[in-house]
């Protein structure tokens, strides 16, 4: 039982995809953050996870309330995941992911953000330092 948020935009060519996970994972709760990328008009839902020159700096923290049940440090990803056994596993609509996510340029910076905006995420929050983006869901 999780949700989901595919956040798309152009850059550099390329159709790009950062898809957001949280719920509950049989007896965990967890979160995911997977960075995917395809050739420009490409059919279908179907993206490539993107290569190791292309990973991101990314980290995760997953809340219930004010208790945190997943912590990952920053770290190169192209596809960053935290899992934690638990006596109690929430609906994933109770979670909080939060992540900071370092991108390559200010360019990919404006694209990502303006992915957000243009498919309406009202349940993603965001700010932008330098070429970090915080993100809230």
């Amino acid at each position: 039982n999780y949700q989901t948020a595919r956040i798309k935009f152009d850059y550099d060519g390329y159709e790009w995809m950062i898809q957001l996970w949280k719920g509950r994972y049989v007896i965990t709760n967890g979160a995911e953050i997977g960075i995917y990328k395809r050739e420009p008009g490409s059919k279908g839902t179907f993206y490539n996870c993107v290569g190791d020159e292309d990973m991101l700096r990314m980290s995760l923290d997953l809340y219930h309330n004010e208790d945190i049940l997943v912590h990952r440090d920053p770290m190169y990803h192209w596809w960053i995941t935290g899992f934690t056994a638990a006596k109690t596993v929430y609906l994933p609509q109770s979670m909080v992911l939060k992540s900071d996510i370092t991108f390559k340029d200010a360019e990919m910076v404006r694209a990502f953000c303006a992915g957000i905006e243009n498919r309406n995420f009202h349940d993603i929050k965001y700010s932008v330092r330098g070429l970090t983006v915080s993100i809230e869901w």
